[in-house]
């Protein structure tokens, strides 16, 4: 039976199966955040405790304080690998993202019930994921940037000493696109059509959208075509749903700037896919040439920068020069 701990309202996964990375990498990511050994380690101050302390300040919600308690992932970094130090540049685009998925892993009890469940296929992307997320757990950077970049994104040789992972964004969408599926079911009325009867479509890295508005279109129930886009046969019908597994707790997809621009503006606050209702959760942006998460959190957003990590930023609009990348949906209770 999976064991479960719920504490201050966080959900605690069980302990990850597989290996730590070396007692190095941990001592190089403790040496980047000023963190003493496990027997050591000073207790960080609470936003609430600060709340708390002036007099007359109403205290902030629960879940709006836990989302200051997290950790967020600084820009940049290093770790070591076989013997040689790896510094790197342009984080951003991989650190958002892996900052959301954090974030709803440990305040979202489902979602850290659906990770778990992945990651019981060892080697899987879901695995170096939560493995990745136990060293974010206690800020050990380094540790957790080897296990993203080397396990999960398979970066190595000339590519991995060079450091630099600008435009990756693509990339560990990729990687992580089977963290929920939608099943697309094709039936052509011609029995010799050599189209497949089922095909997995994969929300995070193939849904072809450029704005919120046409994921629910992108996303329908039931569809039927004159024409076999195969054979050229008389009729076909398209059905898509959700695995047997049922719908995820969470939903992302990556919009397409091609054919236009996403701005805040265009962001739906509630979409309807597959009959299953979601919230907005979390959107990034790209804003000269760097990327920061907005969370949603109780009608009130929430800026994560990696270069300014210490704490969440003061919501702001973005300016005209702004395009959003990716939009995170969490599943209405």
């Amino acid at each position: 039976m999976e064991r479960q701990e719920r504490k201050a309202g966080i959900y605690k996964n069980p302990d990850l199966p597989g290996t730590d990375p070396s007692d190095e990498d941990v001592e190089n990511s403790r040496k980047q955040t000023g963190m003493t050994k496990q027997n050591e380690a000073l207790e960080p101050e609470r936003s609430r405790e600060q709340w708390g302390k002036k007099k007359g300040k109403k205290l902030p919600s629960k879940i709006e304080g836990l989302l200051e308690d997290l950790p967020r992932i600084p820009y940049g970094g290093s770790f070591v690998h076989n013997g040689c130090n790896v510094i790197l540049r342009n984080t951003c685009n991989i650190d958002n993202v892996i900052q959301i998925l954090f974030t709803l892993y440990k305040i979202n009890k489902a979602t850290g019930i659906w990770l778990h469940r992945l990651a019981q296929e060892r080697d899987s992307a879901c695995y170096f994921l939560l493995r990745a997320f136990r060293h974010l757990d206690s800020s050990e950077w380094a540790a957790a940037r080897k296990i993203i970049l080397v396990n999960l994104l398979k970066v190595g040789g000339a590519e991995l000493e060079d450091g630099d992972l600008y435009e990756s964004e693509d990339r560990i969408l990729q990687q992580l696109g089977d963290l929920f599926i939608v099943v697309k079911n094709i039936t052509c009325k011609n029995p010799n059509c050599r189209l497949p009867k089922q095909i997995d479509i994969c929300p995070m890295r193939d849904a072809p959208v450029s704005l919120p508005a046409m994921i629910e279109e992108a996303f329908y129930c039931q569809k039927t075509f004159k024409k076999c886009y195969l054979c050229s046969y008389q009729g076909l019908t398209e059905k898509q749903q959700w695995p047997a597994i049922g719908p995820p707790p969470f939903f992302c997809y990556y919009l397409n700037q091609v054919e236009n621009v996403c701005k805040e503006e265009h962001l739906l606050v509630s979409q309807k896919i597959l009959g299953v209702e979601f919230d907005l959760f979390a959107y990034t942006v790209l804003e000269n040439n760097h990327y920061t998460t907005v969370f949603l959190f109780e009608g009130k957003r929430y800026i994560y920068n990696g270069l300014k990590n210490k704490t969440l930023i003061k919501y702001r609009p973005s300016g005209p020069n702004h395009s959003v990348s990716t939009v995170w949906l969490l599943k209405k209770q």
